[in-house]
């Protein structure tokens, strides 16, 4: 995990993206291995949330944005509801929608963009 969390501070966007794809696959194996030790995907989650949400590129925080989807962490997904990305927030909706959350989705009903408060 310390070497994908640095990743994500590298200037080129391509890096990042592969880091979060990388921290994604990580989660994703780590929960897949019977008896898995739980620091590995929570780290990767917990580098998912704190870089990948704060990412200046939208398209990054997109990818971070559907990996906390899958893991169903609703407390960091919500985070996603304040992206300055219309189609982040869009998608956001949508995986707090489909993790039957709709408590969470409050934020999004007050959002001044009509596109996400349709998807809400």
């Amino acid at each position: 995990v310390g070497l994908r969390d640095a990743a994500m501070a590298c200037r080129d966007v391509e890096v990042r993206m592969e880091a979060i794809e990388q921290l994604g696959g990580m989660w994703e194996e780590a929960e897949a291995v019977a008896g898995a030790a739980e620091a590995a995907p929570v780290e990767a989650i917990a580098v998912l949330h704190s870089r990948g949400l704060s990412d200046s590129s939208a398209g990054v925080r997109g990818a971070a944005i559907e990996w906390l989807g899958r893991s169903g962490n609703v407390g960091m997904l919500s985070d996603a509801l304040d992206d300055p990305a219309v189609p982040n927030r869009m998608r956001t909706v949508a995986l707090l929608a489909s993790l039957q959350q709709p408590r969470r989705l409050l934020p999004a009903l007050r959002d001044a963009e009509p596109r996400v408060r349709l998807a809400a």
